[in-house]
């Protein structure tokens, strides 16, 4: 004999196969997982094109300088760093960097050649950024490429602490980017009366 089930059963059971409701109770619950998905994919992507607009700035930037044919006033550098700025499109300070390198003996030796800062320069007013001196260019020989004897290169750093956001997924990061550039139309770019020869 078939026992019925009793009220309270029978409520139960109803509960269980009653739909109503899901696609709230799913959305409450999804929501949030999606929400920081997007965010986190905003600032990944963001970070990513501040990079990018940091290394073609700074390409822009070397390829500007390169094709001087005469010493570069003051007041060209300060213009110089207004326009990496405007490429760069960043939240935080840019920063730029520029220095003429000269090789003047052992040129074809990487490890013999001797290499001397003709002149640096570097945006004003940031602190750890600033023009180097005849120690601490030396930091920069390595990435100078074998040139011939009397030879100029001009590096051009290009520096922003991209500030992300959401500091969730990303924390405050050094962007930077550095671009050697020879002169194309002359033997060196000097700056105001700092020249190599």
């Amino acid at each position: 004999m078939r026992r019925t089930p009793g009220p309270a059963r029978r409520r139960l059971s109803a509960f269980a196969r009653d739909t109503r409701g899901v696609v709230s109770v799913e959305a409450a619950i999804i929501a949030p997982f999606l929400l920081g998905l997007f965010a986190a994919s905003f600032v990944w992507y963001d970070a990513f094109r501040t990079n990018n607009e940091v290394i073609k700035g700074t390409y822009t930037v070397a390829d500007m300088i390169s094709r001087q044919q005469t010493s570069l006033p003051e007041e060209a550098f300060d213009g110089l760093a207004f326009a990496f700025d405007f490429m760069v499109r960043s939240r935080a300070p840019t920063q730029l960097r520029i220095t003429s390198i000269v090789c003047m003996k052992d040129c074809d030796d990487d490890t013999k050649r001797d290499l001397r800062m003709c002149w640096s320069w570097a945006q004003p007013g940031f602190a750890g950024f600033q023009p180097y001196d005849a120690t601490t260019v030396e930091a920069l020989f390595p990435q100078v490429p074998l040139m011939t004897l009397g030879d100029t290169v001009v590096i051009t750093e290009g520096r922003v602490n991209y500030q992300p956001v959401f500091d969730r997924w990303l924390d405050e990061t050094e962007l930077s980017s550095t671009i050697v550039t020879r002169p194309r139309f002359a033997p060196e770019i000097g700056y105001e009366d700092q020249e190599c020869f």
